[in-house]
C-alpha cells in the first residue's frame, strides 16, 4: 500500500506535506483504515497513479482524462483557497518578464505573438491545455501558430525560472505553483508580471487504484479534517470535497475546445494528446 502527493510536493515544502500526510493517516487509521506511515516519493508520479496499491495520489486533470492515470478513480477535489478561485477550482497566470510587460488583459496577451513559450509536458493541463484554450477563444479561426517556438521545461518551476532566463518569453504556472514560488523562489518570481489568468478549472483531484474506491467516504473526511485542522500554508489544501470522474469532465472539454489554436510551431495535436 502506498500513498504519494508528488504535484506540489516541492523540496522546500517537504516538511509540510509529510505532516499533511501524518494528518490524513492518523486520522485513517483512527477510522480504522490501515495507512502508509510516509510518503512514496519518486522521480515518476506516473507510475504510482496506475498501481494497483495507491491507497491515495493526487495527479492532474489532463492526465487522469488521456487515460494516463489506468483504472484510478477520482476521489476528491481539494481547494486552495487561491483569490478568484476558491471552490474546488484553479486557474493558470500567464506570465512574461517584468521588464516586457505592457499592460494586462488579453491584448497584453496577445502582444506576445510569434514569441517563445515554454511548456513543462504537452499533456500538462495548467502549463498548456488551459493557455491553448485561452489562446483559442481570442483567435476563432486562426490557422496559424501563435508562439513562434515552444521551449520544453519539465516543470512549472523550469518554466519560471527560463522565462527569467531568457531562454523562453512566455509561461502558463498553475495559480498553485505561482503562489509557492513567491514563497520558495522570491528572486525568480519579483522578476515575472501576470499578464492575465485562464478560466477557473477543477483542482488537481485525489485518486485511489480501484480496491480502495469503496473507501472514498473515509478518504474525503481523513482529507477534509486534515486541511481543516492544520494551519493555512501555500500549496497545503484548505478544505476538501467528495468528486468523481464525472467532476473532471470539464477538463475534457476544455482540451476539445483548444483543438483549434495551432499554439506553437511543432506543438501536437490535441486529439493525438487526449487518445
Amino acid at each position: 500500500m502506498i500513498a504519494d502527493l508528488s504535484m506540489y510536493d516541492w523540496p522546500g515544502v517537504r516538511a509540510e506535506t509529510d505532516v499533511f500526510w501524518g494528518e490524513v493517516a492518523r486520522r485513517l487509521g483512527e477510522a480504522g483504515i490501515e495507512a502508509p506511515a510516509g510518503l512514496t516519493r519518486g522521480p515518476d508520479a506516473g507510475v504510482f497513479w496506475r498501481d494497483p496499491d495507491l491507497l491515495l495520489g493526487q495527479t492532474c486533470g489532463m492526465p487522469f482524462v488521456c487515460g494516463l492515470c489506468g483504472d484510478a478513480r477520482i476521489i476528491a477535489r481539494p481547494d486552495y483557497g487561491l483569490p478568484g478561485a476558491s471552490g474546488g477550482f484553479y486557474r493558470s497566470v500567464i506570465l512574461v518578464r517584468a521588464e516586457d510587460a505592457a499592460g494586462t488583459g488579453p491584448e497584453a496577451v496577445l502582444a506576445q505573438r510569434g514569441r517563445r513559450v515554454a511548456v513543462n509536458e504537452w499533456r500538462s493541463f495548467s502549463g498548456h491545455v488551459a493557455l491553448r484554450a485561452y489562446l483559442a477563444g481570442l483567435r476563432v479561426g486562426a490557422s496559424d501558430p501563435f508562439f513562434g517556438e515552444a521551449v520544453m521545461s519539465g516543470a512549472h518551476v523550469n518554466s519560471a525560472r527560463i522565462v527569467v532566463r531568457g531562454e523562453a518569453d512566455v509561461a502558463a504556472l498553475d495559480g498553485v505553483a505561482w503562489v509557492l514560488l513567491q514563497r520558495l523562489e522570491p528572486e525568480i518570481a519579483e522578476r515575472l508580471a501576470v499578464l492575465d489568468m485562464t478560466a477557473l478549472a477543477p483542482a488537481l483531484p485525489f485518486i485511489a487504484a480501484p480496491r480502495f474506491a469503496g473507501l472514498r467516504a473515509e478518504l474525503v473526511s481523513a482529507l477534509a479534517g486534515a486541511a481543516a485542522a492544520l494551519p493555512p500554508v501555500p500549496g497545503r489544501p484548505r478544505a476538501v470535497a467528495p468528486a468523481d470522474d464525472g467532476d473532471y469532465e470539464p477538463v475534457r472539454a476544455v482540451a476539445h475546445s483548444a483543438a483549434t489554436e495551432r499554439f506553437a510551431s511543432g506543438a501536437p495535436e490535441m486529439s493525438n494528446l487526449l487518445g
